[in-house]
């Protein structure tokens, strides 16, 4: 499976670990622009958003820009 980020908790801010998760993120949606890839990140990413009590709400879309060219659209409201 795809594993951008590690699965052991960490004491970090949710701030820097949300930093390092989008930059991971936007590093690999560079490279891999193939729709399985990007729906695994999308499913992960949801994941590790959901660990955060800080967030209370989270929306990510795939959005089809073109026909070799799709992106995350990440919508968060923390508390």
């Amino acid at each position: 499976m795809f594993k951008l980020w590690k699965t052991k908790e960490t004491g970090r801010s949710a701030l820097g670990s949300a930093s390092i998760a989008k930059q991971r993120l936007l590093g690999e949606l560079r490279t891999n622009r193939i729709p399985y890839n990007i729906q695994m990140m999308k499913d992960e990413l949801a994941k590790l958003l959901s660990q955060w009590s800080d967030i209370k709400e989270n929306k990510i879309e795939i959005v089809k820009i073109s026909e070799s060219t799709s992106l995350l659209k990440i919508k968060c409201r923390c508390s």
